[in-house]
């Protein structure tokens, strides 16, 4: 089977303020089912989300984020078919709300503010790697 990373970020609604807790519980069932694995990052209003899995579920996936009530200014940073999964372990890893964010922020993106639309595909895949480490 073909591997795919698909890369998005996008803002919370304003009008339909996401329960990210529910979101994580619905997306670790259906991503194993899926065989999808994943990283989340949510901060300041803001997602930032890696998928791994078959490009055609991966396709899947992001047409339904992009047209959930609950995301805003839906971006895809990058996609790119690769060897293997970088995020294997987890069927939807999380990170919220960072303690000290400051230098791995600065690190991956020159910012020390967490603004996913500033970052490039290949840092926001390292800054996702970096947030997985620390993560639950």
């Amino acid at each position: 089977m073909t591997i795919a990373q698909l890369v998005y970020a996008s803002t919370a609604s304003t009008e339909n303020r996401p329960n990210v807790e529910e979101i994580l519980t619905a997306s670790r069932t259906r991503n194993d089912q899926l065989q999808v694995t994943g990283f989340l990052c949510f901060s300041n209003d803001r997602f930032l989300q890696v998928f791994e899995g078959s490009p055609v579920r991966l396709s899947a996936l992001y047409a339904r984020v992009a047209s959930d009530r609950r995301h805003s200014n839906v971006e895809i940073l990058g996609y790119r078919k690769v060897v293997r999964r970088r995020f294997s372990k987890w069927a939807m890893g999380y990170l919220a709300n960072f303690g000290d964010p400051k230098g791995m922020l600065f690190n991956f993106s020159g910012q020390g503010d967490f603004d996913p639309y500033g970052m490039d595909f290949e840092g926001a895949i390292e800054f996702l790697s970096e947030a997985a480490h620390g993560a639950r």
